[in-house]
């Protein structure tokens, strides 16, 4: 299957998110903010902060918080990604494939 032609492009997307972020800094300099988002936005931003894809950061747990120091002037910096310690344990990761974590004698 093919791309959706009417999708955005996640260069667009981390565009628009990174705009969205630089309005809310610019409208609240030196204050802390808190910005409750999908998992893509946070993905998109942090990708930007560390110049890397932003499915560098995929796979954020619900109600995980992810940290972003924003400054107009210098770089952004990644405090933290995906900490979710205040909700709980983290769910079991099913193996993709019955014989995963086996050991074969033979």
């Amino acid at each position: 299957m093919g791309r959706d032609p009417r999708a955005e492009t996640n260069e667009i997307f981390t565009r628009r998110t990174v705009g969205a972020i630089e309005a809310i800094t610019s409208r609240h300099p030196d204050q802390l903010v808190v910005v409750a988002c999908h998992g893509g936005v946070v993905g998109a931003l942090l990708g930007h902060a560390t110049g890397t894809d932003a499915f560098t950061f995929a796979g954020c747990r619900n109600g995980a918080i992810s940290m972003l120091v924003v400054d107009p002037a210098g770089p952004w910096v990644v405090r933290s990604f995906n900490d979710a310690a205040h909700t709980g344990p983290s769910p079991p990761t099913p193996n993709p494939r019955p014989d995963q974590g086996r050991r074969s004698d033979g």
